[in-house]
């Protein structure tokens, strides 16, 4: 489970360095790429399965502009300033990551655990970029072992000639 963890933490962290350096590269060299291209690129780097990373964007104001949930691309304004991976970026210099504290999201309604970099300058107006990674990506994750590998119980207590204390909790060594 933890080098699961550590492994969805990885990439979520390099999806928000290539947004990163997409919003910076694009700025020198004066492209005129927009959201929707940010989009596509970021729908592209999440694949074809399921999306379970929403990446949204901050602007100046603290207010969360922009995102992609699940593919959709969103387009309201929602304010974040008071969020702990806004008030932890707001004062570092770009490139600074924060992991916040797991939350709720105010209009998506999703449990989500935020990670947050703090981008430079760019002509799209993003001061954050946030990967939202959603409860499904550590809930889910070993689901399919647990049906496929699993013998239905009735098996395991031939298996295991335990009946009496099968699916008990066991308080105490001497309860079994």
């Amino acid at each position: 489970m933890r080098a699961h963890t550590s492994g969805v933490f990885r990439a979520a962290n390099t999806m928000l360095s290539v947004v990163e350096h997409w919003l910076h590269d694009d700025m020198e060299q004066g492209s005129a790429h927009t959201l929707d291209t940010l989009g596509a690129m970021i729908s592209h780097l999440q694949g074809t399965g399921d999306q379970l990373i929403t990446v949204g964007l901050i602007d100046s104001d603290d207010n969360g502009f922009w995102r992609v949930n699940r593919g959709t691309i969103l387009e309201e304004k929602v304010y974040l300033g008071d969020r702990d991976y806004v008030i932890a970026l707001r004062d570092t210099a770009a490139g600074t990551r924060f992991i916040g504290a797991p939350i709720i999201g105010r209009k998506s309604g999703l449990r989500t655990v935020p990670l947050a970099i703090r981008v430079q300058p760019n002509a799209l107006g993003v001061k954050y970029i946030v990967a939202y990674l959603t409860e499904d990506i550590f809930n889910n994750a070993f689901s399919h072992i647990s049906r496929t590998l699993r013998p239905p119980s009735s098996e395991l207590r031939e298996m295991t000639g335990c009946s009496s204390s099968f699916g008990r909790q066991m308080t105490s060594i001497e309860a079994i």
